[in-house]
């Protein structure tokens, strides 16, 4: 039988217990946001106007990672007092003796521990608001950006709460609780960072980087900063707030289902559904294995694989019994349920073999030559490598062009159907493997792209002796497509037109720059593509020798130790983008271009 004692009866009586509450969360967002907002508009007082408009903009509006953080530790906290009584028999022995349904006891506690949120939150934006106001900037432009961020942030709070409301549910223990709390938040990244140890360590040839990082956002607080990133990177707002409600809805309607299959006698133990205890000790487990494994094996140094296998087995023990030691607290059972720790133990080992092993054959895999139709190859350390980091600034905002999936895009850029030099490359560098490497020489990594005849495309990495790239490089410069990949000053590509060139920088090891602009950088930039093109290899990678170097005469230096930088600048109808190519080298021997930029030099005097 029910009672009909009122919702909002509940909620009161509630909320009388949570007075502390209260108090936490008028400082937390005080000290948030009328305070830090008074703070960073005092430190722009001396500034002009639109600075202060953004420091403004920056704590009220959607964007603010920080203010993220924020309300996942006021989340977390109300969720933990408002649910705690699910952690002692005896208080839920005692509400759940209430003639009210466990839905409506649950709503209860949900909306109390909400509204207190809201109702703090909300009052402490508007002050800041009126700090703001107070302090100079225009309401009218705050309006907007406040109703949005409190309409993100208040989403962002509810899918933290339902979360941490799940963690509680499911638990016994209130200890357990926090540390559920800590898995949901963290399993997604620290599932990717094994798993991409692991990757890197068996699929070594790997140079397409499989989007594992993903993973890492599948988790409540990752998600948040993920999306508070991208707003402030121009991801549209109203976006994000749907996909963390969708998020909220699911573990409400799994909060939902807990609380009316909660057993009142599971009060203090560490699961409140002990059925799934081997499930979880499995997904605990196995990931912590294998992470003690790796650990094992990289702390060693001698790169043994024996290493790596019995660390593994090591974790799979003492993770194991620590699992079965908090499920039931008691040394005897440390060894209970062996069939868990079994199938933990084969499936890790079956994981390590494949890639130890190499059983799905992917580092072994290689083409036959008639299944080719054009190939592409670079390296980090060859021709053009210092040319990798170049940036593009879109509307303000730099991005550095630096990971693997950048340089697939650099190979992208030129191939050639002639690779009968870099098919023999690819040889030598899979029987070099079998064999292992020569302890007598250096390895360089080696990045090859094939273009296969039914028009699919592999990316591949391999590892080289130094001595035999570099007598093949020497080959590939007296083509012309490789040096368009070395340096894409040199290709066809629109980007580089002469006509967007806006800027050459001449960069002294020491000393002042020199920047040319306008018809003068224009001429340095096409008698240096012709010079480039006709050097060696051994004259571009000449190093001057060392007691040059401390010259800062540019009449004197003569290229030591200097490189060229290269501006250029597209618009569109809605953004301007600035494409910036640096680390050009321009030695002694690049006579043209040296008597060019002098004469430029003694002309701006």
């Amino acid at each position: 039988m029910t009672s009909k004692i009122s919702f909002l009866k509940l909620m009161q009586e509630d909320a009388k217990r949570r007075n502390w509450m209260l108090v936490f969360l008028t400082v937390l967002f005080f000290v948030c946001y009328p305070v830090l907002m008074m703070i960073g508009l005092d430190n722009m007082m001396t500034v002009n106007d639109a600075w202060r408009e953004r420091v403004a903009l920056e704590v009220l509006a959607p964007g603010n990672i920080g203010m993220a953080l924020v309300m996942t530790v006021a989340a977390a906290m109300i969720a933990a007092s408002e649910f705690a009584y699910l952690h002692s028999k005896e208080k839920m022995d005692l509400y759940y003796s209430i003639p009210v349904r466990r839905k409506k006891l649950f709503m209860s506690g949900y909306m109390t521990g909400f509204l207190m949120f809201v109702g703090i939150f909300v009052a402490s934006e508007i002050l800041a608001v009126l700090v703001a106001a107070a302090k100079g900037v225009s309401p009218s432009l705050l309006w907007l950006p406040f109703l949005k961020g409190s309409v993100l942030h208040i989403i962002e709070f509810l899918f933290i709460y339902s979360a941490a409301a799940f963690a509680m549910l499911f638990t016994g223990n209130t200890v357990i609780a926090v540390f559920g709390m800590m898995v949901i938040a963290g399993y997604g990244p620290a599932v990717t960072v094994i798993t991409e140890a692991y990757i890197d360590l068996g699929f070594y040839t790997a140079l397409k980087t499989l989007r594992i990082w993903e993973i890492s956002y599948t988790t409540p607080v990752g998600i948040l900063l993920y999306m508070e990133r991208g707003i402030s990177q121009g991801t549209p707002w109203f976006g994000a707030a749907c996909m963390t409600l969708a998020g909220t809805l699911a573990f409400l309607v799994a909060d939902f289902w807990m609380c009316t299959h909660h057993k009142a006698e599971c009060g203090g133990m560490a699961l409140t559904f002990p059925k799934t205890e081997q499930i979880l000790k499995i997904l605990m487990v196995l990931p912590g294995a294998l992470a003690v494994g790796i650990a094992a094996y990289s702390m060693n140094g001698a790169n043994q694989y024996y290493w790596l296998f019995a660390g593994f087995i090591f974790g799979v023990l003492v993770l194991g019994m620590l699992m079965e030691f908090i499920y039931h607290r008691d040394v005897k059972l440390a060894f209970a349920h062996k069939t868990g720790t079994a199938v933990t133990l084969v499936a890790g080992i079956f994981m390590i073999c494949a890639l130890v092993f190499d059983w799905p054959g992917y580092n072994h895999w290689m083409p036959e030559k008639e299944k080719i139709k054009a190939m592409s190859v670079c390296s980090r350390s060859g021709l053009g490598s210092a040319v990798y980091g170049n940036c593009y600034i879109t509307e303000n905002q730099m991005q550095s062009l630096e990971t693997l999936h950048d340089i697939e895009n650099r190979l992208d850029m030129e191939q050639t159907e002639q690779f009968d030099e870099i098919y023999d490359l690819v040889e030598k560098a899979h029987a070099e493997k079998k064999r292992g490497y020569s302890e007598d020489g250096n390895v360089n990594e080696m990045l090859v792209k094939f273009i296969l005849q039914n028009g699919k495309t592999e990316y591949r990495r391999y590892f080289i002796l130094d001595d035999v790239w570099n007598a093949a490089e020497e080959k590939l410069w007296q083509q012309s497509w490789y040096q368009k990949l070395c340096y894409p000053i040199l290709s066809d590509d629109p980007q580089y037109a002469e006509k967007k060139l806006t800027e050459v920088n001449l960069s002294y090891f020491y000393g002042d720059d020199c920047v040319m602009d306008g018809e003068d950088a224009k001429e340095v930039y096409r008698i240096y593509r012709k010079e480039l093109t006709e050097k060696t290899m051994q004259e571009i990678k000449t190093i001057p020798s060392e007691e040059k170097n401390f010259a800062a005469d540019t009449e004197n230096m003569d290229g030591y130790n200097c490189e060229l930088y290269f501006s250029f600048e597209e618009k569109t109808k809605d953004k301007r983008i600035i494409c910036q190519e640096y680390g050009y080298p321009i030695q002694k021997d690049f006579t043209e271009t040296w008597k060019k930029i002098k004469e430029i030099q003694k002309k701006s005097r």
